[in-house]
């Protein structure tokens, strides 16, 4: 496995833990759409804060609701699709 594919199965690994931990549902595989696993609003707004403490990355609750799996998330969070989080 490359390198890359490595970092992104890590990323993977990582964020699906998280939509668990958000959802309060362990049934969830890298294919799954958050919408449809039932995320709504504040399942994503606390799904975003563990993702943005993990990976230092701001994402938009609307972007989630656009990305359509685990999978496509983790690829463009080990992309840099998205800005750094403001700590200000």
């Amino acid at each position: 496995m490359s390198t890359e594919r490595q970092q992104v199965s890590e990323i993977e690994q990582q964020v699906l833990a998280m939509w668990r931990d958000a959802l309060a549902f362990d049934d969830v595989t890298l294919d799954d759409n958050f919408l449809d696993l039932g995320g709504d609003s504040i399942a994503a707004t606390r799904c975003l804060n563990l993702i943005r403490d993990a990976f230092d990355v701001e994402i938009g609750v609307d972007q989630l609701f656009l990305v359509t799996s685990v999978r496509e998330l983790a690829g463009q969070i080990a992309s840099g699709a998205f800005p750094a989080a403001d700590h200000a």
